[in-house]
């Protein structure tokens, strides 16, 4: 096999597990860990571990991780558990990391990616900290990730502005060689038409800010002084169609004064004459971007002169400019609509109106000026500006080189499945901020999007439940001679739940998990990986333990792609009883999920729902079967509260199938009192407690008091001798938070006869 695309392999080391300390000292590899990483050095070469981070010394990292831990927030190992080592000549990078990620003190590890020269570097530009519209949703538009894709800074688009003043030689934006190609320039407007190009297109440099698309090519502004607004956008239409000659965004950052002397700060469309300028531009393949206007109103309101609700989307009278209109939201996620903001059914998407921070200039024409409170339907119409650009940008630079027409471009900023909602859209009416990660993944096939079925049916998108039983998680007693045959894609067991063996305590068992790619592009190099944890109703990362990662290609075009074998050694299995497998697969541009920071139950119960790279199953390490001549069961779980908490919006429901003469009682510490007046006696075990719980049914949600981080519970199950005959029986533990189901533990007890 070819070498891969990197020659290093960057490796992060459990907690605790790093060998010594690596940059001299007494520290050193352990024995055992010396031979286990002998074994891989014996098979693909010479090599040597060597620390990742090194700008700073180890006890620097550990002082600032020491001050960053009074956050609360759960730590995650140290950046001094990162390692990186070469791939020696001639060895296969692939086989190498696979033995890498199978060694017991390795929490993963993954071939370094291959860099390019860089194209966006924005932490030389001082003010890009402060810069959070370019950040992630939800907070931004993760431009940051789109200026590591082709075409994703905006190169080769172009941008015309309609408003009043700038000033183009500002040390930020010069580069950009900004020209005025219609009317006259109104110097106490410099500060507005400086401070919106600062965040399309500021300059990539070691001054100032950097805008969301700055290695934009052409920058044009269209003047309204001495002119009106239509002239002026048609002068966009022209330059861009005959001049540049290719498709652009047209940005219109004006708004009118008092429309028809009752709508003060209204949006321009409404003027036939800029409405029908607006038409021909979309008509012509340029994208107009709208700022909704600052008056507050709720455009659905508005009629006109002949009594029609032209801007309200559903009405018979409804015209469509084609304009993308912007609605202006708090900076802060999640993002609520700010009062001043015109809103209706007619706004398409809304980006920051406050505390943006970018160029600014004075009527004098300033050159080195900037502000942190550019705000407005003004500060939000740029920032979905130059989300459109990168987006035409990114498809542009792929193979099919045509631009996206207008209609579809703003469809897909728009969508709110590819976008951040608002706090409350139903309220808001503000549309969505466009997610440049999402939009690159989902529609523009740039990157693989990767994921396990939570159940079958499952096609890798958001879901309203949780599941306990995804089909592809496979736990087998005996090695599957060829995976990929017998789950794979073809095996004619696609859709099968019930291809898994029951663990066997004191044995080897083997695991396989299944993996689709709804993306048009390979997923190659993905790592899977397995954990188990102990039975609770919530199952957040800090129960989960790591049985292995195997890497895999995962072909595009939803093909079932198995990974595995997945070895879980006897000497690791626990002891007979009910235990939960998750599995999680993560690429290079499609990460799984970040363990650290999803355990506060607000972040977990989002995250069950809505993450595609991530699945578990349900699964008895052996028959729950009652002991001597008992014809009880004990099904001990955790219930846990993560921390920070506590949480005090805690429930339990108990849901069960037993035959009739059955009981179920629910044990628990004597801490935890339960509400609702339920039937509670004395545990049978010191300070403990026990509720009678219905044996065939389910019970009310009830309430406890506040939880401690980590509760164990047992529910005692007794079926009546007569029913045992190899019928199976099922109980259910649901954990709810705010009335929402964040977690459930399934048994199916399995009754052996006496004799048998």
């Amino acid at each position: 096999m070819s070498k891969a695309r990197s020659e290093n392999i960057v490796v992060k080391f459990k907690p605790g597990q790093a060998p010594g300390n690596p940059r001299g000292g007494d520290g050193g590899a352990s024995e055992a860990q010396a031979l286990q990483w002998k074994r891989v050095s014996d098979s693909f070469g010479p090599m040597e571990l060597q620390p990742r981070f090194t700008a700073i010394p180890a006890d620097g990292i550990a002082l600032l991780e020491s001050e960053g831990n009074k956050s609360g927030e759960p730590k995650a190992g140290s950046l001094n558990d990162y390692f990186i080592v070469a791939v020696p000549e001639g060895a296969d990078p692939r086989a190498m990391l696979e033995s890498i990620l199978a060694l017991p003190d390795v929490e993963t590890a993954f071939i370094e990616p291959v860099p390019s020269d860089p194209v966006v570097a924005p932490n030389d530009d001082p003010r890009f900290p402060n810069q959070g519209y370019l950040r992630a949703a939800p907070g931004g538009i993760d431009a940051v990730y789109a200026w590591t894709r082709a075409g994703g800074d905006g190169a080769g688009q172009h941008v015309a502005d309609v408003e009043q003043g700038w000033t183009f030689n500002h040390e930020d934006l010069v580069a950009k060689g900004g020209t005025l190609i219609h009317g006259s320039i109104a110097n106490p407007s410099r500060a507005h038409g400086t401070s919106v190009l600062g965040e399309i297109c500021a300059v990539d440099n070691t001054v100032g800010c950097v805008g969301i698309t700055p290695a934009l090519q052409t920058v044009v502004g269209a003047s309204t002084n001495g002119s009106s607004v239509a002239n002026a956008i048609l002068a966009c239409v022209s330059h861009l169609t005959n001049v540049v000659r290719d498709s652009g965004v047209i940005l219109i950052e004006q708004q009118w004064v008092n429309w028809e002397g009752n709508w003060p700060l209204m949006i321009v469309e409404v003027a036939a004459d800029v409405f029908d300028a607006i038409r021909l531009a979309t008509q012509l393949g340029h994208l107009v971007v709208e700022a909704a206007g600052n008056g507050g109103h709720d455009l659905d309101t508005y009629r006109n002169t002949s009594g029609q609700a032209v801007l309200t989307r559903g009405s018979a009278a409804f015209r469509d400019s084609g304009a993308l209109v912007v609605g202006a939201a708090t900076s802060a996620a999640p993002h609520s609509r700010l009062n001043f903001s015109n809103h209706g059914s007619r706004i398409d998407c809304y980006g920051w109106g406050h505390n943006v921070n970018t160029t600014s200039s004075d009527q004098n024409g300033a050159i080195n000026q900037y502000t942190t409170g550019f705000n407005g339907t003004s500060s939000a119409s740029p920032i979905v500006t130059g989300a459109a650009l990168a987006v035409q940008g990114m498809k542009r630079a792929g193979a099919d080189k045509t631009p996206i027409n207008p209609a579809t471009l703003r469809a897909i900023l728009s969508d709110p499945n590819l976008g951040t909602r608002s706090a409350n859209p139903a309220t808001d009416r503000i549309g969505s901020m466009p997610d440049l990660r999402r939009i690159a993944i989902a529609f523009l096939n740039v990157a693989p999007e990767l994921y396990i079925r939570d159940i079958v049916g499952d096609v890798g998108g958001p879901h309203g439940g949780i599941s306990s039983a995804s089909p592809d998680i496979i736990m087998r007693n005996a090695l599957v001679g060829n995976p990929q045959a017998a789950f794979g894609e073809g095996s004619t067991t696609e859709n099968n739940v019930n291809l898994s063996d029951t663990v066997e305590f004191g044995s080897d068992n083997f695991g396989y998990v299944r993996v689709r790619n709804r993306a048009g592009v390979i997923g190659d190099s993905a790592v899977v990986t397995l954990y188990w944890s102990p039975p609770a109703t919530l199952i957040t990362p800090r129960l989960w333990n790591r049985i292995g990662s195997r890497t895999i290609d995962v072909p595009p075009g939803d093909e079932l792609t198995v990974a595995g074998p997945f070895v879980w050694p006897a000497a690791s299995v626990p002891g007979p009883g009910h235990y939960c497998f998750i599995a999680t697969v993560s690429h290079m541009l499609d990460l799984g999920p970040i363990l650290a920071t999803i355990d506060p139950i607000q972040n977990f119960s989002a995250f069950i729902q809505a993450n595609n790279n991530v699945a578990w199953r349900n699964f008895n390490v052996a028959d729950i079967r009652p002991s001597g001549p008992s014809e009880s069961s004990a099904l001990p779980f955790f219930v846990p509260n993560p921390e920070p908490g506590p949480f005090l919006d805690m429930q339990l429901l108990v849901r069960a199938g037993l035959p009739p003469g059955s009981s179920l009682f629910l044990a628990m510490p004597d801490t935890v009192q339960p509400t609702k007046g339920l039937h509670v006696i004395p545990g049978r075990e010191p300070r403990t407690i026990e509720v009678e719980i219905n044996p065939n049914g389910e019970t009310e949600p009830f309430e406890t008091q506040v939880l401690p981080p980590m509760t164990w519970m047992t529910l005692n199950a007794r079926v009546p001798s007569k029913y045992w005959d190899g019928e199976g029986f099922e109980v259910s533990a649901s954990q709810f938070y705010r009335k929402q189901e964040v977690g459930r533990v399934t048994w199916w007890l399995t009754v052996p006869r006496k004799d048998g």
